[in-house]
């Protein structure tokens, strides 16, 4: 007996590209909620290159989360 093979499908729900005001002295959580078979990943990227734990102290990422701080030197 085989098990069934289906592509990932992802329900976009909202994706409204609008702008949100944050105070820079508190830390910024995104989430990226997705849902398919097989169990896709997240990837986060910021200016087309993909953002990696450990690489700056102004974020960090936990799965489909990403906590975002200003880089305070």
């Amino acid at each position: 007996m085989f098990a069934e093979i289906s592509a990932p499908m992802m329900t976009v729900t909202d994706f409204n590209n609008r702008s949100l005001l944050v105070n820079l002295t508190q830390e910024l959580i995104l989430t990226c909620q997705a849902e398919g078979s097989p169990a896709p990943g997240t990837v986060w990227f910021k200016d087309d290159v993909v953002l990696r734990n450990g690489e700056s102290p102004s974020f960090r990422i936990e799965d489909e989360i990403i906590f975002i701080r200003k880089d305070i030197q």
